[in-house]
């Protein structure tokens, strides 16, 4: 599956649901089948019908990692910034943040407020950073061949 894979939601096959139990995910984005029973996919599907239908699959997952206890503290120190700043205007954030809403929450940013991608907010940033290093690409290429098997490792169930 395109990864990374973060939390697999749920897996149709035949329009039924199926037990995650039976599934874990190897290297970040494989599926694998590790039930008592055949493994119910069929690789050939009928592309035309909804996945509630016989003779199809799908798989519902996050398309990213799943969040550490780094990623809850950097998000919310974030949050607790654009609180100040729909409140008492005294926050960390870049001055280009601008039209606050207090009860409903919302914000505009002008365009260019988080140059780089990084907020201004030193913790905030090296969260950033620590995923996303300088001059890193966005998504990183990969060319797959069936021929070409590499070793698999296994990283979590599913349940």
């Amino acid at each position: 599956m395109p990864g990374p894979v973060g939390d697999v939601i749920e897996v149709l096959v035949d329009g039924a649901a199926q037990d995650l139990s039976d599934y874990r995910i190897d290297n970040g984005n494989i599926l694998v089948y590790e039930g008592d029973d055949e493994c119910p996919f069929n690789m050939e599907q009928d592309l035309s019908l909804p996945t509630t239908e016989v003779g199809t699959w799908s798989v519902e997952y996050l398309n990213s990692y799943p969040p550490d206890a780094t990623a809850a503290y950097a998000a919310g120190l974030l949050a607790l910034e654009f609180g100040k700043a729909c409140t008492s205007g005294k926050c960390k954030l870049p001055p280009n943040v601008t039209d606050m809403t207090r009860n409903g929450v919302s914000f505009t940013i002008i365009t260019g407020a988080f140059p780089d991608g990084l907020t201004g907010i030193r913790q905030v940033d090296t969260f950033i950073r620590l995923w996303k290093p300088e001059g890193s690409p966005e998504y990183e290429a990969k060319v797959w061949t069936p021929g070409n098997q590499s070793l698999r490792h296994t990283t979590r169930s599913l349940s």
